[in-house]
């Protein structure tokens, strides 16, 4: 060989690492996930700085180590054919498990190979063994990923392959990566195999790095993500102030607007508000050789970018990068509307937890916070079961609600909470759209509504226990007229004066003064008063009854309290089951009214509800006071109520308090007095409606108020108050 060839070879192997070189760099534009393009620009770097000074069979054991390496490929090989049939493959460099392995030849008839050479890149995730199922030598090597690049030579005629073989399934963006690096190195293995196998066809090779600087170019110019060459300027001390551009490709200017006649200036040239942190990343990439890769938002140009920024030469850096502007918005978007949702959740009455089929939590809202005291962050991804075990029994109704695809709705379920009865309704919303499944548990707290329908329930008793009475008072009052009315006719004509009755005596031969005289000393008359004096006091009771019975009317009506009070005061006087209990007789009644009190608009009957309440609970409660300090051999206080009424003609305010001396009351049951269904009385005494039906009785039907004063053995006070006139009229 004379010197002209060896001159004329060495220029080739410098030109090719130049080429090399560029060619790297530009691969880096190519359109990947960022991880791909990091692995991709690592994988040039290495491998190109071998190949600019190795030729021959060091250069092929280098880059299959390399590239295995960079792939993560368990068998990598290149491969040249080996007779003219194009039937075999003969291993130029074979790495197995990271090592340099001895070179095979094989037949290519019923391989994944034989799909490649001469052909096109050919590539399998996974189950390449069963596909080629009589590729014995495949399935010895437990392959189960594929990707394979033919090799042509300058004429484009096959000569040879690269193949990676990977014993684990690999994924689809990892099999790309494989491809595009294999695809941009199958070039310069193709043309180091021409080389070796003769130096003298200097057109050929000529003809395969001008075809190959075409394919790069195209490649350069079509990418879709931009690249920019730079140049870094530093200041006397060394550290970085500028950087000038060296190249861009078109991509570039449509990503930037930023045009190709910037070559040459620098970054303050073309853009004068440039952020400083630009120059200092990139000054470091430059300077240091260490590769980046990040997100950034330039204010000069209104956009957000995703960059990979990697130094090619000393002082030199070069940036690959993809407008992420669009994605950054509508993750923005996507944030706000995440915000939103969440808040909607949060601000909801009701537990909602999301749960994935296993039972396995993915939302948790402040509502399901506050009723567990467990934070969401806790609850994210446990098992709804092993976090709160009283719920994880829905487990059954979720998966049969996302089965049949329907909401599944238990009402009333009975919990103890706080030594106390809680009801809840409890609806399972299966999820079924967009291929999510799971479920959404929604539980609402309805003690409240439960315990007003068994409100309306017993006022709905009331009433027709209310109507009983006074149907029943009817039918007693017409026979208790005829005998107060009768007894009036007897004792009239008993009357010794009366001169019909001494006419009727004479005729039948006795005196009326005989008569008079028999029934005085037989006390009959003392009788006939009694029955009188019973009658009457039968017939006031009645009319009591008659009264509180009676259904509201729609309006309210004038009424003397002082009146009602007494009345009330009576009628419980006469109440059987209360007389059962605790004899009122027992009870000093000590009245201090107001004689200037005017009439108050009120519902009479409601009124004398709420006091007759009051006085038998204010008996009752007086009552243990006396059989526990005859339990405990106590000096026995007399029980006593004291009622006064009060008048506040500045407020317009009629205050009525009802005191008595019972047992009193602790602070906690205070604070619960007014609750629905809430009694101290043992079971079956006691509804725990009273009071509260009372107490909407004054504040909501009247507009006034109603508090309770109470100390252990110190007695109740009961502090009403009424509006003159009925609150809005």
């Amino acid at each position: 060989m004379g010197d002209n060839e060896k001159e004329g070879r060495k220029k080739t192997k410098e030109e090719l690492s130049r080429e090399i070189t560029v060619l790297k760099n530009r691969l880096m534009c190519f359109e990947a996930a960022e991880y791909e393009r990091i692995a991709a620009e690592d994988a040039i770097k290495k491998i190109a700085a071998d190949a600019a000074s190795q030729t021959g069979e060091k250069f092929f054991d280098s880059i299959v180590k390399q590239l295995a390496k960079v792939v993560e490929a368990d068998f990598m090989f290149i491969g040249e054919l080996a007779d003219k049939t194009q039937n075999t493959i003969k291993t130029i460099a074979l790495c197995i498990d990271g090592e340099i392995a001895p070179n095979i030849e094989y037949n290519l008839k019923d391989t994944p190979c034989d799909n490649v050479v001469g052909k096109r890149v050919c590539s399998f995730c996974s189950g390449v063994s069963k596909t080629f199922s009589k590729d014995i030598l495949l399935e010895q090597m437990g392959v189960e990923g594929y990707v394979g690049v033919p090799l042509f030579d300058a004429r484009d005629q096959p000569l040879g392959i690269m193949v990676g073989l990977f014993r684990r399934p690999m994924k689809e963006d990892r099999m790309k990566m494989a491809e595009y690096i294999f695809d941009f190195f199958s070039y310069r293995a193709a043309l180091e195999i021409e080389h070796s196998r003769t130096e003298s066809i200097s057109k050929e090779k000529n003809h395969l790095i001008e075809n190959s600087e075409k394919r790069y170019q195209l490649l350069f110019t079509q990418m879709i993500n931009g690249y920019s060459l730079h140049e870094i300027i530093c200041d006397q001390s060394g550290e970085p102030v500028d950087y000038r551009f060296i190249d861009i490709n078109p991509a570039f200017s449509k990503l930037t607007g930023l045009t190709p006649d910037i070559i040459g200036k620098t970054v303050r040239e073309v853009i004068p508000g440039i952020e400083e942190y630009w120059i200092e990343i990139y000054g470091d990439v430059a300077l240091t050789g260490n590769s980046i890769s990040f997100e950034n938002y330039t204010a000069p140009l209104n956009k957000w970018y995703n960059i990979v920024a990697f130094s090619p030469t000393k002082n030199h850096f070069a940036c690959i990068f993809e407008d992420i502007t669009k994605r950054k918005q509508d993750e923005e978007e996507l944030r706000h509307l995440r915000n939103f949702l969440s808040n909607i959740i949060n601000s909801m009455p009701s537990v909602l937890i999301g749960v994935t089929p296993e039972g396995r939590i993915t939302q948790w809202n402040q509502e399901a916070e506050k009723e567990t005291g467990i934070p969401a962050e806790e609850a994210q991804g446990k098992l709804l079961m092993d976090l709160i075990p009283k719920w994880g029994n829905e487990l059954k109704y979720i998966r049969r609600a996302i089965h049949e695809r329907k909401p599944r709705k238990d009402e009333k379920v009975m919990s103890i909470k706080n030594g106390e009865p809680h009801f809840s309704d409890i609806t399972i919303y299966p999820l079924i759209a967009n291929g999510v499944e799971g479920a959404v548990i929604r539980i609402d707290d309805v003690t409240e509504r439960v315990h007003i329908e068994e409100m309306m329930i017993q006022s709905e008793k009331m009433l027709t226990v209310g109507g009983l009475a006074a149907g029943m008072a009817h039918e007693i009052n017409n026979p208790l007229a005829g005998i107060i009315q009768n007894i009036q006719v007897i004792s009239n004509r008993l009357d010794k004066n009366f001169q019909k009755n001494i006419q009727v005596a004479q005729e039948c031969g006795i005196s009326m003064e005989s008569i008079h005289n028999y029934h005085e000393k037989r006390e009959i008359f003392s009788m006939m008063d009694s029955v009188t004096e019973a009658g009457r006091r039968a017939a006031k009771i009645v009319d009591n009854m008659l009264s509180f019975s009676r259904k509201s009317d729609t309006y309210f009506t004038p009424h003397d309290l002082r009146k009602l009070l007494d009345k009330t005061i009576e009628l419980a006087s006469n109440d059987y089951d209360l007389k059962r209990k605790y004899d009122f007789r027992q009870i000093e009644i000590i009245r201090d009214y107001d004689p200037n009190l005017p009439e108050i608009l009120c519902d009479a009957s409601q009124v004398q509800q709420v006091f007759l309440n009051l006085l038998k609970n204010g008996a009752h409660s007086m009552s243990e006071r006396r059989k526990n300090e005859e339990k405990n051999l106590q000096p026995v206080e007399k029980s006593h109520f004291i009622f006064r009424i009060q008048t506040d003609f500045n407020d317009q305010i009629a205050s009525i308090e009802i005191e008595d001396n019972g047992t009193g009351m602790e602070e906690n049951i205070l604070k619960r007095i007014f609750e629905p269904f809430f009694t101290t009385k043992t079971l079956g005494i006691g509804t725990g409606l009273g009071l509260s039906v009372s107490h909407f009785i004054i504040t909501q039907n009247h507009g006034g108020t109603m508090k309770v004063n109470s100390e252990p053995g110190k007695g109740t006070k009961f502090l009403i108050s009424l509006p003159f006139q009925k609150r809005g009229t």
